[in-house]
């Protein structure tokens, strides 16, 4: 018996390669959309009325004036002995120094109950006392054994003897000056220890800082939303609602959105199709870890496409969730009438 011609070649299937350009080009004009809204949109119709400049600036000055990170709001690094010879210990023991007098000058910075400081802010000699009490263990009588006793607890202490002698000796003087940027600087299973985290992490939990730094943030977060949430409802929804469920790229490939029977399919059957698209471009935007919900994208896309590689009627993850074909044209009621016929005869075979 002579085998009758298949619904894909009926329909005109085109083959993965099409459908992949179609889907690719209608991303392309998603992205270029998101681009524009982005810099339009995005900086000028929510970036700049919510103040994200000025607010951006205090928190910068605010960050500058703990003198913990660089002009980018980095955290320094420095080697236990610099190109110059200065030791890296001299340069944190100065920038800790300075931040907690810092933090009892400035109107904006305070200490935390928890710290435990029950003096006056403005008594530079109280403050001392709680830097070298809770930085570097003075209890009246000893101190850390790498720093010597306060003769004035106004001033930065002084190394002891001991390690002075070490440092004097050029045989010791790397192994001094190591254990020396430990105390302030170092690494203990991946996790940054020492008295200039300490203080790094003592600015971070500033109430001021930290509400400077959730409404950047904030702002941030709403400036990303047109360019995330627009472009995918105008492509995969807007434009197949005007077109009987054909996107751009299905224009441009000529490709059509139908059902089992190789008929135009229904609007609910669209409305699925590309509400799962529309949803894995849109799910950057929801309030969670943004590299993760990119990432979770990617996978989801990826999912979708390793289906529609090993399904036998070429249907993605999204074609079966919606009971859709894309194929080259759609189906007249002969060819629906036939359909069954058609499908018995690729299961027996020609003779």
């Amino acid at each position: 018996m002579l085998k009758s011609p298949s619904m894909d070649k009926v329909l005109g299937f085109k083959g993965y390669g099409t459908r992949c350009f179609a889907f690719l080009l209608d991303a392309g004009v998603s992205l270029v959309l998101s681009i524009v809204l982005y810099f339009t949109l995005g900086k000028y119709g929510i970036e700049s009325p919510l103040g994200y400049e000025a607010k951006r600036e205090a928190m910068s000055s605010l960050v500058d004036e703990s003198g913990l990170a660089d002009e980018k709001g980095t955290a320094f690094y420095f080697d236990p002995i610099g190109e110059d010879g200065t030791l890296g210990a001299d340069e944190y023991g100065s920038i800790v120094w300075d931040y907690y007098f810092a933090v009892a000058v400035n109107p904006d910075l305070r200490f935390y109950p928890e710290d435990g400081f029950l003096g006056d802010e403005s008594d530079a000699e109280a403050v001392g006392r709680w830097i070298y009490e809770h930085v570097y263990g003075y209890d009246g009588s000893s101190i850390n054994p790498y720093f010597a006793l306060p003769s004035s607890l106004t001033d930065k202490p002084e190394y002891s003897d001991s390690i002075k002698g070490q440092l004097a000796d050029e045989e010791s003087k790397e192994e001094a000056a190591e254990r020396l940027l430990s105390f302030y600087y170092r690494v203990e299973d991946g996790v940054a220890k020492g008295a200039y985290v300490d203080a790094f992490y003592h600015f971070s939990e500033q109430p001021v800082y930290l509400s400077l730094y959730q409404e950047c943030s904030d702002i941030l977060y709403f400036e990303s939303l047109p360019s995330i949430l627009i472009p995918p409802l105008l492509i995969f929804g807007l434009v197949p609602s005007l077109f009987k469920g054909r996107t751009v790229g299905k224009l441009v490939f000529r490709l059509h959105l139908v059902d089992k029977d190789g008929k135009q399919a229904r609007w609910h059957q669209c409305l699925r199709h590309y509400l799962f698209i529309a949803f894995l471009f849109m799910l950057p935007a929801l309030p969670f870890n943004a590299s993760f919900l990119i990432l979770l994208s990617g996978f989801l896309f990826l999912v979708d496409f390793i289906v529609l590689l090993m399904s036998k009627r070429k249907q993605s993850l999204h074609d079966r969730l919606s009971g859709t074909l894309v194929y080259g044209v759609i189906g007249t009621e002969e060819t629906v009438d036939n359909h069954d016929g058609i499908e018995e005869n690729d299961d027996q075979g020609s003779e």
